[in-house]
């Protein structure tokens, strides 16, 4: 499995394939290297077989956030967004304290024009790390989508603290600032 892993890491995807398929061969009940498969297929743009190598994960072990986040990428990636948001909800339902997931599905919520529960996501990733420029940020284009214009430059100005660099945060704060014709 660590020559695997040193080869997928080293962009050998070939080989890394062939190592995980050989480790397979010896545990085919092995989770990890069915995950490891699905990433690798994920990453050499075969996101078909990347689900197909994770349902067969699931199946094995179904009490495993990490193998619904990867799942729901493969979804995304399939332009399947409702079985992408079903998937960070079973991983979140096994693991609801990580903001990257709540993030995630902020954002396919955000795809499916669900504003008001993907509000509630990215304020639940927030909560959960306070430090989340991009979810402070996706946090102000929902709401100023929802018309809460005050609360979205709050959002913008707080994604901005936490990473003064954030250009896209700059621009839609100056932009919103603009629209209200406040040049102050």
């Amino acid at each position: 499995m660590a020559a695997g892993l040193a080869q997928h890491q080293a962009g050998q995807y070939q080989q890394a394939e062939i190592t995980y398929q050989q480790v397979l061969a010896l545990a085919p009940t092995s989770t990890e290297t069915l995950h490891l498969l699905g990433l690798l297929a994920l990453q050499m743009e075969q996101p078909v077989r990347a689900g197909a190598y994770l349902d067969r994960a699931i199946a094995l072990e179904d009490t495993n956030p990490v193998l619904f986040t990867t799942r729901a990428t493969v979804y995304r990636v399939l332009g399947n967004l409702i079985e992408a948001a079903s998937s960070y909800r079973q991983a979140l339902r096994l693991a609801p304290n990580e903001a990257q997931t709540h993030y995630n599905l902020g954002l396919t919520l955000v795809a499916l024009t669900d504003l008001a529960e993907a509000t509630d996501c990215f304020r639940q990733a927030i909560r959960l790390n306070p430090n989340f420029a991009e979810a402070y940020y996706n946090l102000g284009l929902v709401l100023e989508q929802q018309g809460a214009e005050t609360e979205a430059e709050t959002a913008y100005r707080t994604a901005i603290r936490v990473d003064p660099g954030y250009v896209a945060a700059w621009h839609n704060l100056g932009r919103l600032l603009a629209q209200q014709q406040r040049f102050d």
